[in-house]
């Protein structure tokens, strides 16, 4: 009888395997945090923890693509690929000219969100770039102006593509919208000062925590990085907004990484025109009755980001062009879509995702 059964758990263990992979640094071997992970069908899957690791089942489609901000893209062929290597990358930006007299600092950027969202009755893989903007104060006695610092949409195209749980011929739409998860991403303020233990070293790491996060700090000779949990210190590693829940829109964060890359300039504190690249990933089960009604089920919704924000333009304003700024949102044609020269080429999923939008009957 005991033969029997671990003959069963033995067939058992096999049907539902789980298969562990392990991202690091190609050069420096250090895991890479936050890095997401996307199937064949360009689907998220999910994203590396604090160790580098993934876990994936048999059901899993091959080739993935492992994609992190400041990283080339990487891939896993199949499940033999243990270990994923993925090289840094860094690029040139172009000066900014700082006027001492300045009060307000606006970035314009280059954004692209992926977003899988799955319901019980269908999965949709969602691409997303266009522009939108922030304005930074540059000095806390600019009184009157606060500025924001979650990225404004200006304007978006938007590719997407629904698979049908029914086995129905997958659809496919352009229906527009502004960035899914921007209004909740924070840009880091003007100035960021390195911590005392990475002051004096041309290379290091140091990580340090406070009441609402885990933040790591990555110095190279060429990049400094941050690294945010932003759930690292939340019950359960879980976040549930309670402006939200009023709204009928409850939904349960889990994940929210964020990643900025900034240029060493030679001094120990970094400002907003040496950024060259964010990421965030966010991971949220969404149980409200506004998401049950809008998605047309009865069932959460799990919904998998990742978005990418590239500075093209640093602009530096007085406090009235900083208020000026406020109050004239100008969305711009979508013809306008800016790619700066460090953005990365897109993967061939999402490149086929699209063309194929693109050739859709024009209505």
């Amino acid at each position: 009888m005991k033969r029997i059964s671990a003959i069963l758990l033995a067939c058992i263990c096999t049907t539902i395997s789980i298969k562990a992979f392990t991202v690091v640094d190609a050069s420096s071997g250090d895991p890479v945090v936050a890095a997401s992970v996307f199937d064949a069908r360009g689907a998220i899957l999910g994203i590396t923890d604090e160790k580098g690791n993934f876990a994936t089942d048999a059901t899993t489609r091959f080739p993935l693509s492992i994609r992190c901000v400041g990283y080339t893209n990487a891939e896993a062929r199949s499940a033999a690929d243990d270990v994923i290597l993925m090289d840094f990358c860094t690029y040139s930006l172009p000066e900014a000219s700082v006027t001492a007299d300045r009060d307000g600092v606006r970035v314009i950027c280059y954004m692209r969100e992926y977003a899988t969202l799955i319901t019980d009755k269908d999965t949709t893989i969602s691409f997303s770039e266009g522009m939108a903007d922030v304005v930074l104060p540059l000095r806390p006695q600019s009184k009157g102006f606060k500025g924001w610092n979650s990225p404004r949409t200006l304007t978006t195209k938007t590719y997407n593509r629904i698979i049908h749980c029914d086995g129905s011929p997958d659809s496919l739409d352009s229906k527009n919208h502004n960035f899914f998860i921007a209004p909740i991403l924070k840009f880091p303020p003007n100035e960021f000062q390195e911590p005392d233990e990475l002051v004096n070293r041309e290379t290091g790491r140091d990580t340090t925590y406070n009441k609402k996060m885990m933040r790591e700090m990555r110095k190279t000779p060429s990049t400094f990085s941050v690294n945010i949990d932003g759930l690292a210190n939340e019950e359960n590693h879980m976040y549930s907004p309670n402006s939200l829940k009023l709204l009928g829109f409850t939904c349960d964060i889990n994940e929210l990484y964020m990643t900025a890359n900034y240029y060493r300039n030679g001094t120990s504190k970094y400002h907003t025109h040496d950024l060259f690249q964010m990421g965030f990933s966010v991971r949220a089960v969404l149980r409200g009755k506004m998401f049950k009604a809008i998605f047309n089920t009865k069932q959460p919704i799990d919904l998998k980001l990742r978005v990418e924000a590239y500075p093209v333009d640093f602009e530096y304003l007085t406090l009235e062009e900083c208020k000026q700024a406020h109050k004239e949102r100008k969305t711009i044609p979508a013809t306008e879509i800016h790619l700066p020269a460090n953005v990365p080429p897109l993967d061939p999923v999402t490149l086929r995702l699209v063309e194929q939008v693109n050739a859709l009957p024009k209505e």
